[in-house]
């Protein structure tokens, strides 16, 4: 009888084990291997698999086939995982694959030998599972050791790593893993008992009220719809990921998986948010959902530092330190509290608060000197420096990090591309672009690769070597359009042909559009990238209006920078430097004789950024441009301004003889002449002295003093024949002794006009007086009766000015000309000529001279010789 009581014990305590160990299965979550690796070592091969949950391992040797399959019941594996391989001198083959019949996974290993011993190595800090294997020369008997001991030790996390064993743990062939001349102690056969039908039924009808209540909790817990969540994780269907975990919720609100689901949407939609921002709000809220559910949770951490990453991406750099220091202090001897100290040092140097970044920085060399993240806080030391402009420093930080982690640029190219700056700011513009060489090369369609380009370019181009930047932009606009370095290089292009439009011949291999166009070029980008480029392409569009004198266009081009970017106007220093601009503006307008840009500049900003101008230069260049505009009056009143802004007198010589001027040209010829003398006294070495003498003829002339003028130009062309007033004067002159028929002067004085003109550029037209000179140098000649030289500058009148409305007049010289040195039939050709093509005064008396000469001609005895 006392069997029953023992039957019916060991049926309870079967019972409970069986209740245990569902539950255990329904509520555990499957194991994902990320990674396999091996490594060679001396004396065997070691295998490391990657993964983050506990993994159970139940290794099974075949001695004969040298094959130990590894099955893992409740794991799964990225799919990369799949293709693992691996071979070496101990290491046959390696395979990966499902257990169809088990389920899980199966890894195969197969050997170059059979005798292959084999233990487990702890991971620090992991739940990573390391296997050593190593080839053996004999057997080994374990004594006392039965198979479900041994092979138990596989299957249980060891507490310490085993460095050295003195008999290494092995297989032993067949299932059995024991040494091959072991053999288990056989144990005594437990005694039979029998059951009667009726408990029988009772127990059968017990575990099958089990097996349900195990159903109904695996169902529950909602196992299979979590594994279905991850595998669309794992194939980074993110929307999809949010969708099932919303239906989770819903359907098991008590799962055990609830935790592990919360931060898995959280994290689908932050992949989600960094594609498009418009995600950002709902993965901050799923974020802030799984934390204040599970503030414990170990994935607590990670989801702090991803919502900082996302206050980052909207600019909210305050909750983002909160979040980054939140996750510092969360754990502070984890890697992910380096890293938030790390960010937010990255964001204070974003805001340019330097120092506070360096002290964040400065923590962490102290309180983790022998992390990793160390090299990565010494190069963003260097960063900092540079970003504050101290390049000196950031080099000898930059330099120490070189020395020390020599790779790293390489493998991070935005350092990589800090450090080729910093050697471009301090001047070594050789090392600068071997840098910048190296790093188009390393990353050639990156966008550090191509921002490199940029800058060889830029180098090139300060080295003069304009044609082989041209080529460095061309290339980048054209290999990689539509990215931003695509359309700096388009803006370089433009800019390099408004400055030399002869720097390069049309290719119809190359596209240098840009170059060839570049006002159609800047209009193109200001249009399509106004956001990111058209600040820049604005600016360039007015310099290189200006650089054609097309000073009005150019003004507009600054006027609607000001109107489309107006937030420089904010704060006191942006205005002055606003105002400074203005300032450097007319001064660009100035030299290149924008005199009309200059006035536009001065009164369409003159409230409120030129409202107090006091530099003496600037309103002597405004004073300069009232002249050049005609408006005398106000132009004597700025040089007055100016005298008034110079109480040392240092720009008198100038405004001086820029007053009297202004004042001759306003008709006031009188004050002009006192001004004038009064120069030329206090001033009578000034190379301005001559020329006032010159303008003092003239005021003299215009006060019905032609005696005093001639005089006072005669001097002045004796003093400095050089002067570039010469030739005007001496045009006047010979006006003055036209008028008075002496043509012999008059003559002499034109010579001198047209000898003495020397135009600024090849390409410029004569100016008025130079056409009138050679116009009444002919004339002068004809009324002087040197014909054949009359002819000869007429002809070069008409030659040098074909569509001048006085060709007629010229044409009659000519042909009264060659009928004076006996030319009668190219005379007569002459007028006929001028008959045909005159049809006015002049036409009319040619014809009539024509039709004299006939009638002279058919009664030539009326003319006897």
């Amino acid at each position: 009888m006392w069997q029953k009581p023992l039957l019916r014990l060991f049926g309870a305590a079967l019972a409970l084990v069986s209740f245990n160990a569902g539950y255990n299965y329904a509520q555990s979550s499957p194991a994902t291997i990320e990674q396999i690796n091996f490594a060679a070592q001396d004396g065997g091969t070691r295998m490391i698999i990657v993964t983050r949950e506990d993994l159970k391992l139940h290794p099974f040797y075949d001695r004969a086939s040298k094959i130990i399959s590894i099955r893992m019941p409740e794991a799964d594996a990225l799919k990369a995982v799949f293709d693992v391989s691996y071979k070496d001198g101990l290491v046959e083959s390696v395979k990966l694959e499902r257990d169809q019949a088990g389920g899980g996974l199966r890894l195969i290993l197969s050997f170059t030998t059979p005798d292959v011993a084999f233990h487990r190595v702890k991971v620090e800090n992991s739940q990573n599972i390391a296997l050593d294997f190593t080839p053996r020369e004999k057997g080994v008997k374990i004594k006392g050791v039965t198979p479900e001991q041994f092979m138990a030790r596989f299957t249980a996390r060891p507490e310490e790593p085993k460095a050295e064993t003195a008999a290494p743990m092995e297989p032993a062939p067949e299932q059995a893993v024991v040494a091959e001349t072991a053999s288990p102690a056989p144990e005594e056969p437990a005694p039979k008992t029998e059951m009667t039908p009726e408990d029988q039924a009772r127990y059968e009808a017990m575990f099958a009220s089990q097996d349900e209540k195990y159903t109904i909790m695996e169902q529950n817990s909602g196992r299979a719809e979590f594994i279905a969540i991850m595998y669309s994780l794992q194939k980074q269907k993110f929307e999809d990921v949010t969708a099932q975990a919303d239906a989770f919720f819903a359907k098991y609100p008590k799962s055990v998986y609830l935790e592990r689901v919360y931060f898995t949407k959280a994290d689908a939609l932050y992949m989600l948010a960094k594609k498009d921002k418009i995600k950002i709000s709902e993965a901050l809220e799923a974020f802030e959902t799984a934390l204040e559910l599970y503030p414990q949770s170990p994935m607590s951490q990670m989801g702090m530092m991803r919502r900082a990453s996302l206050y980052e991406d909207l600019e909210f750099n305050m909750e983002a330190m909160v979040e980054l220091n939140m996750a510092r202090k969360y754990k502070p001897d984890s890697k992910y509290a380096v890293h938030a100290m790390i960010g937010r040092a990255k964001i204070l140097i974003r805001q340019k608060k330097y120092n506070k970044a360096y002290d964040e920085l400065q923590k962490i060399l102290l309180l983790y000197p022998n992390r990793r993240e160390v090299r990565d806080v010494k190069y963003l030391i260097a960063e900092a420096y540079h970003d504050q402009g101290k390049y000196g420093l950031a080099k000898v930080v930059f330099d120490e990090s070189m020395r020390l982690w020599p790779t790293y640029p390489k493998a991070h190219p935005t350092v990589f591309m800090k450090i080729a700056e910093n050697f471009y700011k301090l001047g070594e513009k050789e090392k600068a672009l071997e840098f910048f060489t190296n790093i188009s090369n390393l990353f050639p369609s990156a966008s550090v690769g191509r921002k490199a380009m940029l800058r060889m370019g830029d180098l090139y181009a300060e080295k003069s070597l304009k044609k082989d930047a041209a080529q460095i932009f061309e290339t980048v606009a054209v290999r990689f359009p539509d990215t931003s370095e695509s359309v700096l290089a388009r803006l370089r292009l433009a800019t390099m042909g408004a400055e030399d439009p002869e720097l390069i011949k049309h290719s119809d291999i190359f596209d240098y559009r840009a170059f060839e166009d570049p006002l159609k070029t800047f209009d193109e980008i200001v249009a399509r990238y106004a956001e990111v480029h058209g600040e820049e392409a604005l600016i360039r569009k007015g310099k290189a209006l200006a650089l054609r004198k097309r000073y009005v266009a150019s003004i507009l081009a600054y006027k609607e920078l000001l109107r489309n970017y107006p937030g420089t106007r904010m704060s006191e220093e942006v205005f002055g430097l606003v105002r400074g601009n203005f300032l450097k503006l007319i001064d660009t307008f100035h030299e290149q004789d924008g005199f009309f840009l200059v006035l536009l500049t001065y009164y369409d900003n003159f409230n409120p950024f030129l409202r107090s101008v006091t530099e003496t230069e600037t309103l002597i260049k405004i004073a300069d441009s009232f002249g050049a505009m005609t408006l005398y009056d106000r132009s004597a009143e700025y040089y007055r301004l100016a005298n008034a802004s110079d109480p040392e007198g240092k720009y008198r010589e100038v405004t001086d003889f820029r007053m009297a001027k202004a004042r001759l040209f306003n008709g006031q010829v009188i004050e002009s002449e006192k001004l004038l003398r009064k120069y030329m006294e206090d001033f009578p070495k000034s190379p301005n002295a001559i020329t006032a003498r010159h303008f003092l003829g003239h005021a003299l002339l215009n006060q019905n003093k032609p005696a005093e003028a001639a005089t006072e130009w005669r001097l002045a062309i004796e003093k400095d024949p050089r002067n570039q007033l010469v030739s005007n004067t001496a045009y006047q002159l010979g006006r003055l002794y036209r008028g008075q028929k002496q043509y012999s002067l008059a003559i002499d004085a034109f010579n001198m006009a047209l000898a003495s003109w020397r135009p600024l550029i090849k390409t410029m037209e004569d100016p008025a007086h130079v056409k009138d000179s050679l116009y009444y140098l002919a004339e002068s000649l004809y009324r002087d009766g040197d014909y054949a030289m009359a002819i000869r500058e007429a002809n070069r009148f008409v030659g040098r000015y074909p569509d001048d409305g006085r060709n007629s007049w010229m044409e009659y010289i000519i042909s009264a000309s060659l009928s004076n040195v006996n030319e009668d039939e190219k005379a007569n050709a002459r007028l006929k000529s001028l008959a045909e093509k005159d049809k006015g005064l002049i036409g009319k008396v040619a014809s009539a001279k024509l039709r004299n000469e006939d009638w002279k001609r058919k009664n030539p005895e009326v003319f006897p010789d």
